[in-house]
Order: C-alpha cells, then sequence, then structure tokens
C-alpha cells in the first residue's frame, strides 16, 4: 500500500519463529546473572547489560517492554524503588 512493500507472509512466519527459538533473554541469564534471595538488579543496568551482551553475541536485543515482561513470565518480580525500578533476586554475575 501506498509505494510501501510488505514482507510476504511466508516471511514473516520464519522470523517469528526463528526470534521464537532463539531466547536471548534465557542465554542472557544463564550466562550473565545469579539468583540471589536479597539481590536487586537495576532495571536500567539490566536491560544495558543485556543490549550489550546480545550486541557482542552479534545478535539484535529485543524491545525493553518484552525484556521485563519476559523477566516477570520467568518469575523474577519487577518493583519499584524509591531511587529506581529494580528486579528482585537476581544480580549481575561477577565473573
Amino acid at each position: 500500500k501506498h509505494g510501501i512493500l510488505e514482507r510476504p507472509l511466508a516471511s514473516k512466519k520464519l522470523l517469528t519463529s526463528l526470534r521464537r527459538d532463539v531466547d536471548t533473554v534465557g542465554q542472557w541469564i544463564h550466562t550473565r546473572c545469579v539468583r540471589a534471595n536479597d539481590g536487586k538488579l537495576q532495571s536500567k543496568v539490566a536491560y544495558e547489560d543485556y543490549c550489550e551482551t546480545m550486541k557482542r553475541e552479534r545478535t539484535f536485543p529485543i524491545p525493553q517492554k518484552s525484556f521485563n515482561a519476559d523477566l516477570k513470565r520467568r518469575g523474577i518480580e519487577h518493583k519499584t524503588g524509591r531511587s529506581y525500578n529494580y528486579f528482585a533476586g537476581i544480580v549481575l554475575s561477577t565473573t
């Protein structure tokens, strides 16, 4: 429509399938994070680290809203603090 080419349906389905098969958030948690009962990981820091990790892996990061929803789906609670928002029970690995 209006001179804009649309991606064919087969391409859209393949792209959706590939994105679903690549669990970038799960990979990030596995390689960069540690579960800690009293841990607090600032939301902004978490997403920036995730994006940097994806950049090193030459993979596109998902949008921040999707990132937050993915962590919540995994049982990592997102909380609002006085100074910043954070994910409870998780910290970045020091190794």
